[in-house]
């Protein structure tokens, strides 16, 4: 165009306007595409503002011209760091009372199973103490079955048994076909036949409630019956020392020895408790060395892992940059 213009001195004025006319016509159509084009960038860039929004580790919305100015992470730790942070940020997000709910779950379900947990002792307890009831009662009646039956058996004479014996002098020799026969000790049979030991507990109901019955014969006035009993049960004790049977008719004696069994209960089960406790400590103790050596298992494989791809070729952020 500048050049038609310096040649313009040979040209007409008509022909010059026309000229002027077609590149003033080119520069406008040319300005009106740089234009549109410009528009059409800017509306692209509103609409990925629009639909494109990304969370940062902070909870806070950025769009996609910001995103150009977040820097990638470089090392490792950085990258691990950030992971947290968006974890915490979505545990935010779940709202306030979020970690306190949890709380109160987790306390709930502790509840629940140490409550269970006691049912369940409490059911063993019951079980128990019925079995040995029962087992108490059974050995009740197996004494007094057995005492019934040596009471209805005769006992042998032992004058009767007693076989006459000759002591042979020095030197004296017997006759031929005579039989002699040395002293034989006739042992009475009822002798092992002797009850079973009273419990404690046992012996002090049984010994509280004839006390009781006693009195409560005195104090309605019938002191001759109740003498009648008192008699019996020192005959039976006299009768029960002559055999040989421990009898507990001392209570201060009785309670005393209930006192030992509770504590010697108590010791053990201190001892139980403690061997409980041991065992349990072992137990965690092998569960934290098994958890240890996997953690470090798996440290080792990931190490072995990022040399194999190092040996590839590979970038890895932190390890690379080392």
């Amino acid at each position: 165009m500048i050049d038609q213009i310096k040649s313009s001195a040979t040209m007409d004025d008509a022909e010059l306007r026309r000229t002027i006319a077609q590149e003033y016509k080119y520069l406008t159509n040319v300005f009106d595409q740089i234009k549109q084009f410009r528009q059409s960038e800017t509306g692209q860039e509103k609409q990925i503002e629009r639909h494109v929004k990304v969370t940062n580790r902070t909870g806070q919305i950025k769009t996609a011209t910001e995103l150009k100015d977040v820097q990638r992470a470089k090392t490792l730790e950085e990258l691990h760091q950030r992971l947290d942070m968006y974890k915490a940020s979505k545990a935010v997000k779940k709202g306030p009372r979020y970690e306190v709910n949890l709380k109160k779950k987790i306390k709930k379900k502790a509840k629940v199973a140490k409550a269970k947990e006691e049912r369940k002792k409490l059911a063993r307890a019951l079980t128990k103490e019925k079995r040995s009831e029962r087992k108490r009662e059974e050995e009740e009646e197996r004494r007094l079955f057995e005492a019934a039956n040596s009471k209805n058996e005769k006992k042998p004479n032992v004058k009767d048994m007693k076989v006459e014996s000759k002591d042979l002098s020095v030197g004296e020799v017997p006759k031929v076909g005579s039989i002699v026969f040395n002293k034989i000790d006739i042992v009475d049979e009822t002798e092992n036949d002797r009850p079973s030991k009273q419990r404690p507990k046992v012996a002090l109901d049984k010994l509280e409630k004839t006390q009781r019955l006693i009195s409560k014969l005195k104090e309605k006035g019938n002191v001759d019956k109740a003498a009648a009993i008192q008699k019996k049960v020192l005959w039976s004790n006299v009768m029960d020392k002559a055999e040989g049977v421990k009898v507990k008719d001392d209570k201060e004696r009785i309670k005393k020895s209930i006192k030992r069994v509770e504590e010697r209960k108590k010791k053990s089960e201190k001892k139980w408790k403690e061997r409980i406790e041991h065992t349990q400590s072992k137990i965690e103790a092998k569960q934290k060395k098994r958890k240890d050596n996997l953690k470090s298992r798996k440290t080792d494989n990931i190490k072995k892992k990022i040399k194999k791809s190092i040996k590839k070729g590979r970038t890895i952020p932190g390890v690379n940059d080392k």
